[in-house]
């Protein structure tokens, strides 16, 4: 059905052709007869039905075999469809994340900011520097919860269960964004000041949503790229439409 649809005026085409052609030659035939003229005399000798059933014959092999060539193109299509369906499910679900946690980490840029210290051999921490604690901590918390409400799960299943079919560039990037849903928690920096502790949730909600930003659209980048690379070599093998 595909394939009349693609090809319809091509049939139509061949449809004309075989019903015409028989019809203009019966009409010489019968303008012909009886024979009026040189043209007529060579045209009654010449065995169009013969010629015409050998064309029809020839074209109908042509047919079946162009039939044939596309089925297999379709297959083969079918077939990787089917070995990539895991694969870029995992991508459709990643461009979600990526679609949903843009605005947030946006929003979060927008109430706040920070500023890097070194707190001596404590190491390095964020401070809040503007911004209100307690809207900022809401902010990261609703953040937290509406990412963990979109199917983590599903890509960390896919990537368990169907490593092999996985491209192998996206793997790393997958990854990336699975550690970046391990999100932390307000209460993991309570035993520093208050501007440090809201400063180090902001700074690694609003870190970790650009990483699952940056690192999703990569993944499903690498993943979509790679099916198409596919059906490319299938459409390049079986020869053009």
């Amino acid at each position: 059905m595909l394939l009349i649809k693609k090809h319809w005026r091509l049939l139509v085409g061949a449809w004309v052709a075989l019903i015409g052609l028989p019809a203009l030659f019966m009409t010489i035939d019968a303008s012909c007869s009886p024979i009026s003229n040189a043209f007529c005399r060579q045209w009654l000798n010449f065995q169009w039905e013969t010629v015409l059933a050998g064309y029809a014959g020839f074209a109908g092999a042509a047919i079946a075999l162009y039939g044939i060539a596309m089925q297999i193109r379709q297959d083969n299509k079918n077939q990787i469809t089917g070995q990539m369906h895991f694969p870029l499910k995992a991508a459709e679900t990643m461009r979600e994340m990526a679609e949903i946690a843009a605005p947030l980490h946006e929003k979060l840029r927008n109430l706040g900011t920070c500023e890097r210290v070194e707190l001596g051999p404590s190491g390095v921490f964020y401070k809040l520097t503007m911004g209100h604690r307690e809207t900022v901590a809401r902010a990261c918390t609703e953040a937290i919860k509406t990412m963990h409400s979109h199917r983590a799960e599903t890509v960390q299943s896919i990537r368990d269960k169907h490593t092999e079919s996985i491209p192998h560039e996206a793997l790393a990037h997958i990854d990336k964004v699975l550690r970046a849903f391990k999100f932390d928690n307000l209460t993991k920096h309570d035993r520093h000041a208050p501007s440090i502790q809201y400063g180090m949730y902001l700074h690694h909600t609003a870190r970790r949503l650009e990483m699952i930003v940056t690192e999703a659209t990569k993944a499903a980048d690498i993943i979509e790229r790679a099916y198409l690379q596919m059906l490319d070599t299938v459409q390049t093998k079986t020869g053009p439409d």
